[in-house]
């Protein structure tokens, strides 16, 4: 009856330790014949017993543990290179690992299928973290590794994941998911976002398997486009359509900012004032007046202090630097137009005097040339 409530075959229950706090601890041995040496064959004799314990499925509500008794053999044959060996059963547990078979296969499932977190089963397990990720990892890896694992796909989608963040820097590192898109399952995950890895990945599978795939699924990077064109050029690329979406946004503002820009700017014009030389502020001109002193004439001594090294290093005073006195100013050919029409003096710079008036200037020179010649 014990036996039928360990669900485990061969194996005989010697004892069941049952302490408040702690996890339920059941003794077993197996119950197989005396074996063979495996190196000549000779019948091994039972040399000692070493309890061994595994943590184990939970039994009636609690953590259980699971201590095996395994027996250590010996061969009788005095020429026989393989002296002692311990007992093996993976029935029971693998080696190298410290948990059951059963529980192993139970934490995979809830990792791997479920989405549990190993720390979750952990907890339900009664054990550490570093006990179920490395069983987690000793019957992944099995199971990553197997041919069959997936069938035919038809749907190859590639993308590009933040993996990790690694050093002092943190630096990123990225990697490339293969993934069924048709099942929604993950194939495999290649290092890095170039278009090395997939290639590699893509050649290991073999012709005949990549004859298979149909449609490729990219979001329209280069690299990606680059690997099916090259290993796989039968298949019919379709973008994502976050991707597309994204690329049509992004050209529609580059039109609509190009429109706005060449309607706005229609009708005007620019001028460009240099602020700093027609009016210079007082700190300016100080510093000019220095710069004068300081060039002094032939044989005489600089003054100002030491203002001469500014002059001779060329140095420009921050009141007069060209990105902060170097004015623009847009003036709409319009309101000047409604200014004028108004009386009122326009916003850009004074209007030149027309050569053909005789207000001009040079005409009222000429005029009172002619009135002195005249006399």
């Amino acid at each position: 009856m014990c036996e039928l409530l360990v669900g485990l075959p061969d194996v005989g229950v010697l004892a069941v330790d049952d302490e408040d706090g702690v996890p339920v601890r059941i003794h077993i041995e197996t119950t197989d014949v005396r074996p063979g040496c495996p190196a000549c064959g000779v019948l091994a004799v039972a040399k000692d017993r070493t309890p061994v314990a595994f943590i184990d499925l939970p039994a009636f509500g609690r953590p259980a543990a699971l201590v095996w008794h395994k027996r250590r053999w010996s061969c009788e044959d005095a020429d026989c290179p393989n002296r002692t060996w311990t007992e093996e059963d993976p029935r029971i547990a693998f080696p190298r690992l410290a948990m059951t078979s059963r529980a192993g296969r139970w934490a995979t499932e809830q990792v791997g299928r479920h989405g549990r977190s190993v720390n979750e089963v952990a907890k339900d397990l009664g054990c550490d973290w570093h006990t179920v990720n490395d069983t987690v990892c000793a019957y992944g890896e099995a199971l990553v590794d197997d041919p069959g694992r997936y069938g035919t796909v038809r749907a190859l989608g590639m993308d590009e994941v933040l993996f990790v963040r690694r050093g002092t820097y943190r630096k990123k590192e990225f990697t490339t998911r293969m993934v069924d898109v048709e099942s929604a399952q993950l194939l495999d995950i290649v290092a890095g976002r170039s278009c090395e890895g997939p290639k590699r990945w893509l050649e290991e599978k073999g012709e005949d398997w990549r004859s298979k795939v149909k449609v490729g699924t990219i979001d329209l990077s280069g690299p990606y486009r680059a690997v099916f064109d090259e290993k796989l050029p039968h298949v019919t690329e379709v973008a994502d359509p976050f991707h597309v979406v994204k690329v049509a946004n992004f050209k529609l503002d580059e039109v609509r900012r190009r429109v706005q820009n060449e309607t706005l700017e229609a009708g005007r014009t620019t001028r460009f004032i240099d602020a700093g030389a027609c009016c210079p502020s007082p700190r300016a001109a100080r510093w000019a007046g220095r710069g004068e002193a300081a060039r002094a004439p032939a044989g005489g001594r600089p003054q100002g202090g030491g203002d001469h090294r500014m002059a001779r290093q060329g140095s420009r005073p921050p009141d007069l630097h060209p990105h902060r006195h170097r004015a623009r100013l847009r003036v709409d050919r319009r309101a000047d137009r409604r200014h004028v029409e108004r009386g009122q003096a326009t916003r850009g710079p004074p209007p030149r005097p027309d050569p053909h008036s005789l207000e001009a200037p040079h005409r009222r020179l000429a005029q009172g040339e002619t009135d002195q010649q005249s006399h």
